[in-house]
C-alpha cells in the first residue's frame, strides 16, 4: 500500500519578521505531525501557494523546513508563486519543455498527474485565478495518452469546479471549459484534487469526482453568498492522505492539534 500525503496551501509569508515566523511554526507543526502519525508515507505533495508573496526569503524558509524530510517532494505553483524564484531557490525541481513545474508520477494502478495552473503576468485574467494555457493542455493530453491503460489522479491548485461559495467560484481555473474539453477526449481520468480552497470538501462535478483540503495556514469560513473570502481563527490546520491500494484508493482528511 501507497500512502501519499497532501498538504495545501502554506502561505509561507515574509511581509514582516512575525508573519513569517507565525506561518513557518504552521508548517514546522504539520510537519512534526505528519512524522509522528504518518511517517511511513510514500510522497509529499504541495497543491501550491507555497510562499503568501512569491519572495525568495519565503521559497529559502520553505527549503530549510522541509530540509528534515528524507522522502519525495512534489511541489506545485498556485497564484501567490513566483516560478522563477521558486527555481532560483529549487534548482532541482526542473521545469517541462515550456517552462511550468509540471509532472507526473507513475504507480502500479494509477497516475498522478502535477499541472501547474500560475497565470504569470496576470495581465488579462484576476490575479487570484488560474489558467491553463494551450501549451499546458498539449502536455496533459500527451500525459493522459500515455497513461492510456491506467486511471489518473490529476492534481491542480486551482479548482476547475465550482464549490458553491461565491467568493471562491470566480477565482477558480479561469479557462476551466477548456480544461474539461481537453480530458473528456480520454476516459482515464478519474479523480480531481485542488488546493486554493483553505477547506476540506468533496463532490461531483461535470462526472468527475473531486477533492480539497484544509490549509496548513488558514481555513476559510463557509459562507456561501459572501462576495469576500474570510478566514476563522483558531481553526485547527489540516492536510489529506491518500492510501493506494492496488486498483483502489481511499482519500482521509487528517487534523493537525
Amino acid at each position: 500500500m501507497k500512502k501519499i500525503i497532501v498538504f495545501s496551501d502554506i502561505h509561507l509569508n515574509s511581509a514582516d519578521e512575525p508573519s513569517l515566523k507565525k506561518s513557518s511554526q504552521k508548517l514546522e507543526k504539520a510537519i512534526l505531525h505528519l512524522q509522528g502519525n504518518h511517517n511511513d508515507f510514500d510522497t509529499l505533495v504541495f497543491t501550491g501557494d507555497l510562499a503568501d508573496s512569491g519572495k525568495i526569503e519565503e521559497y529559502s524558509a520553505l527549503r530549510n523546513l522541509v530540509s528534515v524530510i528524507n522522502r519525495p517532494i512534489k511541489f506545485m505553483l498556485g497564484n501567490h508563486d513566483n516560478r522563477k524564484n521558486f527555481l532560483d531557490v529549487f534548482p532541482y525541481y526542473q521545469p517541462d519543455h515550456n517552462g511550468f513545474l509540471q509532472s507526473s508520477e507513475a504507480y502500479e494502478n494509477l497516475d498522478f498527474i502535477f499541472l501547474d495552473t500560475l497565470k504569470d503576468p496576470h495581465n488579462d485574467i484576476p490575479k487570484s485565478c488560474g489558467y491553463l494555457c494551450e501549451k499546458r493542455l498539449d502536455w496533459l493530453s500527451q500525459k493522459l495518452k500515455e497513461a492510456d491503460h491506467k486511471k489518473v489522479i490529476l492534481f491542480m491548485h486551482h479548482p476547475a469546479f465550482t464549490t458553491g461559495m461565491q467568493a471562491m467560484d470566480l477565482l477558480r481555473l479561469k479557462n476551466s471549459h477548456d480544461f474539461f474539453s481537453t480530458i473528456k477526449n480520454f476516459n482515464n481520468v478519474n479523480h480531481l484534487i485542488s488546493g486554493h480552497i483553505h477547506r476540506s470538501m468533496c463532490g461531483l462535478y461535470e462526472g468527475y469526482n473531486f477533492s480539497t483540503f484544509k490549509s496548513i495556514n488558514q481555513q476559510m469560513v463557509l459562507k456561501f453568498k459572501a462576495d469576500r473570502v474570510e478566514y476563522a481563527k483558531g481553526e485547527n490546520s489540516g492536510y489529506g492522505i491518500i492510501l493506494l491500494d492496488g486498483k483502489n484508493y481511499t482519500i482521509h482528511n487528517e487534523e493537525v492539534n
